[in-house]
């Protein structure tokens, strides 16, 4: 999806949003939403500004599925299982939903229904269940939203049909995340697709965002215009942190008690430089299948960047371990105004700082330097990533595919829309230049091989992680110990993908 930079481009979405959003509305909650289809194509001219709520699909018109029952599994997660299974509640994303899976109902007359399976706690019991159910060919499921951090070890080994070979699905539309699909195509097979099919892709999204009383008193300047003119970068950010720490009961000790410009973890926060650096660890070979070429001279730089932001800057507080009570120090201190800035996923925003007192500011992570083209995101591996069980039975893959695509689509011009434009960008966040910042978190996301198969190969994507929790910049050292595995690893995945085609 192309981020919207022009400002009067950005007013324009906003309004078209509000627009829709008022239209859909009313006290009583049966209004549906309005479905641009292919059909509609033609009321969209050139005079028309094509905008997110009425980009048309290509689904031909008139798909009949005689009310076939089409079965999505879903992670037992609570935000999971409501992504597809939702009533009216009056909550502006929940209803969004609701007339999504509706319209789509009505749309192809189809029955949607949810299999709920195990939250992440208990995931890898979920992969043998799902396992066991394709191996079976039980068709207790057409469609699998399974989770980005474990379900593609069954697409190597060849429980998920080749999406190419799915009817329906246009690949170049704005609401696929065109990274996953550019990324993820082995040797024209592919075995995954996302995007705003499900929130978990924005509500997943890591980004930046820093307390705006803070910045005022330190004079940090305008951070919205740094990232604007392309300028925000790890140093420029290990700058703006520099020197704001205060013992403020002082006690001799600074610890989470105190003020600070910033505060990380050592897992998740400083995995998301991987992305936002823009760092690559596969390549493909002349039949489009993943070769190890890893990025050596820039990952080692980029360790020694980001070990110093978290360990030899005076103005950050750096936890070498996971969220946990590190996590939770980190939001109670923002909220209370101790400390300028700390990454955080989206949904972080749209839950803990809505009650914030405080302004605060939403920008992306930071570029590796000011070389780099545009800001990338990282979108943790909570996300939710679409696949379609091998032993799928023919007759069901013409309204599968349908489903995939009207869901997505639908998604995008009204789901989305409530999310990104009222539940982030009005309701929650604090001034309308975030509403670019958004935008370019948004269309930044990054999904690529490494990061997605991490735990298939070996672990790769961990490296920052692994350093961090160790507190240590001693890069060789790890690259000598882990490149043999991760070689081996990955050709035994290469050959798994070989042999399953």
């Amino acid at each position: 999806m192309k981020k919207l930079t022009a400002l009067t481009l950005v007013i324009a979405l906003l309004l078209g949003v509000f627009a829709s959003l008022t239209a859909c509305g009313g006290g009583d909650g049966g209004d549906t939403a309005v479905t641009t289809t292919a059909a509609d194509a033609g009321a969209v001219t050139e005079e028309t500004e094509l905008l997110r709520e009425n980009t048309p699909d290509t689904l031909p018109a008139g798909l009949n599925y005689n009310g076939m029952d089409v079965r999505i599994h879903v992670r037992g997660d609570t935000g999971s299982i409501e992504e597809f299974e939702i009533e009216q509640t009056g909550d502006v994303i929940d209803d969004a939903i609701y007339r999504r899976n509706s319209s789509v109902e009505e749309r192809l007359n189809v029955e949607l229904s949810v299999v709920i399976g195990h939250g992440w706690e208990k995931y890898n019991d979920e992969i043998n269940k799902i396992r066991n159910s394709i191996l079976s060919a039980d068709n207790a499921f057409d469609i699998v939203s399974g989770w980005s951090a474990r379900i593609p070890v069954l697409a190597v080994e060849g429980c998920f049909m080749n999406m190419y070979d799915l009817p329906h699905i246009d690949f170049d539309q704005p609401w696929w995340v065109q990274s996953l699909i550019e990324e993820l195509t082995i040797a024209d097979n592919l075995y995954f697709l996302t995007g705003d099919i499900t929130l978990t892709i924005l509500r997943a999204a890591y980004a930046i965002v820093f307390n705006k009383s803070m910045a005022e008193k330190y004079q940090v300047g305008d951070l919205y215009q740094t990232v604007l003119d392309d300028k925000w970068t790890i140093d420029d950010m290990s700058e703006v942190v520099k020197g704001i720490s205060s013992d403020l009961n002082g006690d001799g000790v600074m610890d989470e008690k105190d003020q600070y410009g910033s505060v990380w973890t050592a897992m998740n926060d400083v995995d998301s430089f991987l992305q936002s650096s823009g760092i690559k660890m596969i390549t493909k070979d002349s039949d489009g299948y993943p070769v190890w070429d890893f990025e050596y001279d820039k990952i080692a730089v980029l360790v020694e960047k980001v070990y110093g932001l978290m360990f030899e800057n005076d103005g950050v507080l750096g936890y070498n371990t996971a969220g946990g009570t590190a996590g939770e120090n980190q939001s109670i201190m923002f909220i209370e105004d101790r400390v300028l800035l700390r990454p955080a996923v989206l949904s972080y925003c749209e839950g803990s700082l809505k009650e914030m007192e405080s302004d605060y500011g939403i920008i992306p992570y930071p570029k590796y330097d000011e070389k780099q083209e545009e800001y990338l995101t990282r979108i943790q591996d909570a996300a939710a990533l679409m696949c379609v069980p091998i032993s799928q039975p023919t007759d069901k893959l013409d309204a599968v595919g349908a489903v995939l695509e009207a869901m997505a689509a639908e998604s995008y011009r009204n789901v989305t829309a409530s999310f990104f434009e009222v539940a982030m960008k009005v309701k929650y966040s604090r001034d309308e230049v975030s509403s670019q910042m958004l935008d370019i978190i948004r269309g930044g996301a990054y999904l690529n091989f490494a990061s997605i198969y991490n735990e298939s190969i070996g672990y790769p994507w961990f490296v920052m992680r692994n350093l961090m929790c160790a507190k240590s910049k001693d890069f060789a050292s790890w690259f000598a110990k882990n490149e043999p595995t991760i070689i081996q690893k990955l050709e035994v995945a290469v050959n798994s993908f070989k042999s399953n085609e």
